[in-house]
């Protein structure tokens, strides 16, 4: 097992971590099962969307949000961020199979962030895989080391040098959001699922407004860990009311 001091450098130095098995099967069932039900859930938005991606999950299940606790137990996030306020940014999911069109944009060398400031932790992305990541089922692939570099790297660089991602459901991989990445192509039917998460700087804007899930949460999630994460204390008030609100209520 790596020690966190080496997994704190691997991320430094190549831009990438897997933190294996950190939740149980009963855990990645349910969200299995949660993520699966989408399918129909999504249809009615199905004209504006590419089928097997999946927005802002917690939209749908507030349950998709207990991932959060032991994403935040694995210690690389505060590490990544000096120590700094964060929030989540965005929380998607994947289903890739064979039948997932193969010119879609997360099939692409692509980044999750347009901007580029060198050395500095402005957004992280966070994998969480409910199946297996194997060659033949399409696991990402990521180009070590890219996150140094602001330009984007050919065709043929990236397939020479870059490498899939290879673990278990339960495991994690978190992963500089400035690394040149891709969806890999599934040669077979079975679903490969997935949670991807980004997270940012507090002052950073989210791409949903996750703050107003935290008041629909059940009692034993509003918490101060709920209300931070969710960017409840970060929210840029609307009115006096706001502006002057105890946090700590």
């Amino acid at each position: 097992m790596k020690t966190l001091e080496s997994s704190k450098l691997q991320l430094e130095n190549n831009g990438w971590l897997v933190v294996e098995n950190v939740f149980s099967k009963d855990e990645v069932d349910l969200y299995k099962e949660l993520i699966d039900r989408c399918e129909v859930t999504y249809q009615p938005w199905q004209d504006y969307r590419r089928p097997g991606i999946f927005h802002h999950l917690p939209l749908t299940d507030y349950r998709f949000l207990t991932v959060l606790e032991k994403i935040e137990d694995c210690n690389v996030l505060s590490h990544y961020f000096n120590n700094n306020q964060f929030i989540l940014n965005s929380f998607g999911g994947v289903i890739n199979n064979e039948s997932m069109d193969k010119n879609i944009y997360i099939k692409e060398i692509h980044r999750d962030i347009n901007v580029y400031i060198k050395d500095y932790p402005l957004m992280i992305n966070v994998l969480v895989m409910l199946d297996s990541f194997s060659k033949l089922n399409g696991a990402i692939e990521i180009l070590p080391g890219s996150h140094k570099v602001a330009g984007k790297p050919e065709v043929g660089e990236f397939e020479r040098d870059s490498l899939q991602v290879l673990s278990n459901a339960g495991s994690i991989l978190f992963f500089n959001s400035y690394i040149w990445h891709r969806a890999g192509i599934s040669q077979v039917l079975d679903k490969r699922r997935a949670l991807t998460l980004t997270y940012t700087q507090s002052y950073f804007k989210q791409q949903a407004d996750y703050s107003e899930v935290f008041i629909s949460l059940p009692t034993g999630m509003k918490n101060k860990f709920y209300k931070k994460i969710l960017g409840r204390i970060s929210k840029v008030p609307k009115s006096l009311d706001e502006w002057y609100m105890d946090y700590e209520k």
